[in-house]
């Protein structure tokens, strides 16, 4: 390939400038007509892309033909004339005839490549594609190009649109995969990407800087540091050899020699005479021998774009015309042309062979390689010019080149001056795309064969005919639908291994007809092997789909065959069916897909949360006594802004306006108009949730020593571990050793925080089992276990000293060691008829145990008595009958340093919780109860006083009792903290003032915030008996839904009515012209059911015309037209939520509302 003699290459199409202009008086450079050109053609080319596409043909052009075989089993194909589109460059091959082996822009292509290779006994594709590119050619290469009267001299060059015609392999059918699975390898291989314009994008920049080290001190040396050195204007070329080298040279490498090559291969003979001494190769310069590349029409070679790089050994002699180079060229390199059947045509000229040569002049850089090794982002200096260059990313791409324009009047300076920070390079800029598939077997005959599978080119209709096409295109589409019109019967064909598609006419869903003309055998068997369709006994079922090919083509494709159900089919295309899928099933993803019961993972999922908030927010509609306070967190005041979804507000608020979204009417414009708006959250801080798995149901919490987490159990075999720090949120699921019919009945933590001790039953037997605390994340890791038969031990209590009791119920007090030993024996210590419920005092080593009323060893769950220990002194104890009696899994027992308190029932039946000297065991005062649910108590330590904390799991509550108010024992009746459904259980931690409340119904912890609950000022209103705010704004957000849900069967009303309106038909990837299915039995067609799936398209519809004799059907409408306007507005109903006290709460307005 000549290059062009430039001073410079300036043009950048970002500028977006149009065209140059002359002006007067002034010199025109070669630059200003060159980037004039370069302009026009840029824009000609990028319009070309607008309105033909990057890739097209308007004819036969470039139709692959007639694969075939020659002698030694060398692959040839017949490329037919016509024209072809490709990046805006028009490829036009004339009539004469051209096949692959015999291209005119390909002479080297390598005579033992692209043969039958591994192709027998086993089917193989090829996929054929093109390659084009414009490359310069001079006068020396095309010698018409000289002006003899001017006595010589050259002129200008020519750019030449090149096009060459390859194979490659492929496992692909298809044109779309098996070009896709190309691009996808040239991507791995390093040789940049294929854009939408098929031109190829290399990642590969080139970055100009200075050396700033300089010479060395020489007063004939330039004195210029971090500059250009040289003293004449130069255009420097740098071009890719390979991945690790490139090449330099002055001139832009323009100086181009016709050679001849000795038979050492060494010697070199000019035939171009050198315009003068200058251009004399010398020795030590880099030359570059270049092949021929394509024959022109007259008969003239152009050059291949790179080729073999050497250094002059001996100067050019003028006398002989003759030098030598460093560096053999190998006997074989530039014959590709020789084994051509055209190789006679091409020898016709004089001399009948010959090479070009380049020189790649650098100054008085004489020592540096011909091919210069660089490294990625290594800057790397041009011999003596004072000019440094880095070359960045993956895909250096060989005859890829730069033109840097150096100027010793602006030695710091160079052009183009986006060098300095790095540009991509000039070109070659090469476009590529599909032609063809060819499918090569292996005949039983012996012989190879080659057929054209698919034609990959993509056609276009002249402008004249376009418009008259697109109207019969948009008239299918829209007035019949796709489908079958006529023929395109699947049957038999002639071998068991495939079928034959009769003739006939489809239409595909747009709109273009799929015509077939001759009948088309498909081997169905074969296709259906390598898409793995069919079992290892080679039976299946698959559904045969016809569509139009890249060139209008009809092409035949299966795919699995899905059997769907009676109604899928029946209804499939009917209006019931469409109002189902967009207007039912619309609302039933939504809650499906924001909703989601029993799923245990960590950390709990936003769905799961939004499940929780639900249950909370309409517990008020099932128990309004105790529902309508259930607490709803939030972590800030808002209004419709959303948070992250952590809290339930925020997950309330989101699906609100989902919801919202989704019922919104298009035509009924005011359907909102009057609704009550979703709320402001208007609660105090103090209070928040952590939210667990909803619906397990767990009954027993406990706290780290460090108050960093919790874990609760019960209902299964589980403990989950929550961080009650600062993310707040369940951090493990737990699963204990020994099986899942072991139910957990209580947790302890030793005093150390290391060891998680955990009993439970299965209704016979006992599980005991350990795990160890990780100090840093809290969680679990179980060790080894031991399981008790034939007794039921439900109660853990760990003393002082790290021992570890459990309660036998109907047995006894036991002392357990050794869990997972092969020694593990529970030692009694106390045998009595206990029930269950178990207490260790913190303050005097003396453990508590209710027992029952009978001492028959037979296994209860009621009390009326109790047993008290010293753990010093295990014979001492008492065994009083209580003056209270009740159940020990709805009750409770606690202790502070002086009392002990517990819950249950006095005789005539009122629900109390006592007062207890810990010395005297005698009642000391009691409290009446309002609650029949489940009573769990906690003691908090104030900075003045102490309370006795309570929590009533029907309630939804935790109430305080003050201690230290001399002798006084009441419930504040001015005080609530609310909790959520079923308060199953309450903890204090001292050392972060926090208490956590354990919610079992809907799984999850209440956190309160001791100091700001109990000390802020003013008091915060959710702690009000009754919360009047908290009431408020839990009704505000029910009323905002109800408002909502109103609207439901209008919503649906007139999605049903849309449905009556038909919309333009949208095609998408489901849309496909079904001819039938195909039962495939041993690798052989079995039976075909030409009926399956095959749709007909549809006619204008003349029907109602003739129906509108009798006019029943226009009645019907006009009715049908007064249902579908009618507006559904109902006026949703005050719901009366009673509270604890007289009256309602009905009002919204606070100033309204006056707690009793």
């Amino acid at each position: 390939m000549g290059t062009f003699d430039i001073s410079r290459i300036n043009f950048d199409k970002t500028k977006h400038y149009s065209s140059v202009r002359m002006q007067q008086g002034r010199v025109l450079t070669d630059d200003d007509w060159n980037e004039n050109e370069r302009i026009e053609d840029e824009d000609f080319r990028e319009s070309k892309v607008d309105i033909i596409g990057p890739y097209g043909t308007p004819d036969d052009g470039f139709l692959i033909k007639n694969p075939q075989f020659l002698e030694g089993d060398a692959i040839d194909f017949d490329i037919n004339p016509g024209t072809i589109y490709l990046g805006g460059l028009r490829l036009e091959l004339e009539a004469a005839k051209e096949t692959f082996r015999t291209q005119k822009d390909w002479l080297q292509l390598n005579p033992n490549s692209y043969t039958a290779g591994d192709l027998r006994e086993k089917t193989r594709n090829s996929l054929v594609y093109i390659e084009a590119w414009q490359q310069a050619v001079s006068a020396v290469e095309d010698s018409s190009l000289f002006e003899v009267a001017l006595g010589g001299p050259d002129t200008t060059t020519r750019l030449k649109i090149m096009r060459r015609v390859h194979l490659a392999k492929s496992n692909a059918d298809n044109c779309t995969e098996a070009w896709d699975k190309l691009k996808e390898e040239w991507k791995k291989q390093k040789l940049g990407k294929i854009n939408e314009e098929y031109e190829r994008i290399s990642d590969t920049k080139l970055t100009v800087t200075f050396d700033k080290s300089g010479l060395s001190e020489d007063n004939c040396s330039p004195s210029a540091i971090g500059g250009y050195l040289g003293a004449e204007n130069q255009a420097i070329r740098v071009q890719i050899v390979d991945e690790n080298h490139f090449t330099w040279g002055f001139d832009n490498a323009s100086p181009l020699y016709r050679v001849l090559l000795d038979a050492s291969n060494k010697t070199i003979t000019l035939l171009t005479e050198p315009k003068d001494q200058y251009h004399w190769p010398l020795t030590g310069y880099n030359v570059e021998i270049l092949p021929w590349s394509a024959v022109l029409p007259n008969g003239e070679k152009i050059s291949e774009e790179s080729g073999f790089l050497t250094k002059v050994e001996t100067s050019y002699d003028p006398d002989t015309t003759q030098f030598t180079i460093k560096d053999a060229i190998s006997p074989d390199f530039g014959m590709g042309w020789k084994n051509r059947k055209d190789r006679e045509d091409l020898e016709e000229q004089t001399p009948p062979e010959y090479f070009y040569m380049r020189i790649w002049n650098r100054g008085t850089d004489l020592s540096s390689d011909a091919a210069i090794e660089f490294e990625k982002d290594k800057p790397i200096t041009l011999g003596q010019t004072g000019i440094e260059i880095t070359i960045s990313g993956n895909e250096a791409i060989r005859s890829d080149f730069w033109v840097i324009a150096a100027r010793p009047e602006t030695p710091n300076q160079i052009v183009p001056w986006e060098a300095e920070k790095g540009i991509s390079s000039y070109g070659v800029r090469r476009f590529f795309a599909p032609l063809a598939i060819i499918q090569w077997s292996f005949s039983s005959n012996q012989e190879i064969k080659g057929e054209v599978i698919s034609d990959c080119r993509i056609p276009f209709l002249p402008l004249t005919d376009l418009l008259s096409s697109e109207d019969l295109r948009l008239h299918h589409k829209y007035l019949h639908g796709f489908g079958v019109v006529c023929g395109l019967k699947v049957k038999c064909g002639n071998k068991r291994e495939g079928i034959i598609v009769e003739t006939g006419v489809a239409l595909d869903c747009e709109g273009y007809m799929i015509r077939v003309k001759k009948p088309i055998p498909y081997n169905l068997v074969e296709r259906a092997i390598k898409q793995k369709l069919l079992n290892n006994s080679g039976n299946g079922r698959v559904s045969v789909i016809i569509s139009r090919g890249n060139n209008h083509q009809p092409q035949i494709s299966i795919e699995p065959f899905v059997l769907e159900s009676f109604w899928d089919r029946v209804l499939e295309g009917t209006l019931i069916k469409d109002f189902w899928d967009h207007c039912i099933k619309n609302l039933i993803e939504l809650f499906t897909a924001n909703f989601v019961i029993g799923n245990e993972v960590v950390p709990v999922t936003r769905e799961q949360r939004r499940t929780t908030a639900f249950i909370n927010l309409f517990a008020q509609v099932l128990n309004p006594q105790s529902g309508s306070f259930a607490f709803i967190s939030s972590k800030s005041t808002k209004t419709e802004d959303l948070g992250d979804g952590s809290d339930e507000d925020d997950l309330l608020r989101e699906f609100y306006y989902k919801l919202r979204e989704q019922l919104e009417s298009e035509t009924y414009c005011g359907m909102y108009d009057g609704d009550r708006p979703f709320p402001d959250y208007i609660i105090e801080p103090g209070l928040d949730t952590i939210f667990g798995p909803p619906f397990k149901i767990h009954q027993k919490l406990k706290t780290s020593a460090d108050g960093r987490f919790a874990y609760t159990c019960g209902g299964n075999n589980k403990v989950y571990v929550y961080s009650v720090g600062d993310s707040q949120e369940l951090i493990q699921v737990s699963t204990v050793n020994g099986g899942t019919n072991f139910k957990l009945t209580d947790i302890v933590i030793n005093s150390n925080g290391d060891v998680l001790y955990a009993v439970g039953n299965d209704n016979s037997n006992t599980l005991f089992a350990m795990a160890s605390i990780d100090s840093e994340s809290g969680k679990l890791r179980w060790k080894k276990n031991s399981i008790v038969s034939n007794e039921q031990f439900v109660s853990l209590g760990i003393d002082g000293k790290n021992n570890l009791y459990a309660i036998a119920k109907a047995k006894g007090l036991y002392l357990i060691n050794g869990i997972g030993n092969s020694t593990f024996s529970p030692r009694g210590i106390k045998d009595f008829n206990a029930t269950g419920l178990l207490h260790i005092s913190n303050f005097n080593e003396r453990w508590i145990a209710l027992a029952g009323d009978n001492f028959t060893n037979t296994p209860i769950s009621n009390f009326d008595g109790h047993l008290i220990i010293d753990l010093d002194s295990p014979g001492q104890y008492e065994n009083t009958h209580l003056i209270i009696n009740g159940n020990d899994a709805t009750n409770d027992i606690i202790s502070d340093e002086q009392y002990v308190y517990a819950s249950g029932n006095r005789k005539d039946g009122q629900r109390i919780i006592s007062r207890f000297y810990f010395g005297e065991f005698q009642e000391n005062a009691s409290v009446d109860v309002e609650d029949n649910g489940f009573i769990r108590m906690a003691i908090h330590t104030g900075n003045q006083i102490d309370y006795l904390l309570f929590s009533l799991s029907a309630g939804c509550k935790v109430l305080r009792v003050p201690l230290n108010r001399e002798g006084n024992f009441i419930v504040d009746t001015n005080f609530r903290i609310p909790t959520q459904l079923a308060s199953f259980d309450i903890v204090v931690h001292s050392k972060n003032n926090s208490a956590y409340v354990l919610n079992a119904f809907v799984n999850t912890l209440t956190t309160i915030n001791l100091a700001e609950v109990f000390n802020s000022q003013p008091q915060p209103t959710y702690t009000m008996e009754p919360p009047v705010e908290l009431w408020q704004y839990r009704r505000a957000v029910y009323n905002a839904y109800l408002d909502l849900l109103t609207h439901l069967v209008q919503s649906l009303k007139d999605c049903f009515c849309d449905k009556f309106l038909v919309d333009c038909p949208e095609c998408d990837e489901d849309d496909k012209v079904y001819l039938g299915c195909v039962d495939i039995r041993n690798n052989q067609v079995h039976h075909i059911c030409n009926f399956t799936k095959r749709k007909y398209v549809k006619s204008f519809k003349t029907v109602e015309y003739w129906m509108s004799t009798i006019p029943v059907m226009p009645i019907v409408r006009e009715a049908f037209s007064k249902f579908c306007c009618m507006v559904i507005e109902p006026k949703p109903k005050e719901t009366v939520v009673k509270a604890k006290y007289e009256g309602t709460m009905e009002p919204l307005d606070p100033k309204v509302i006056t707690p009793q």
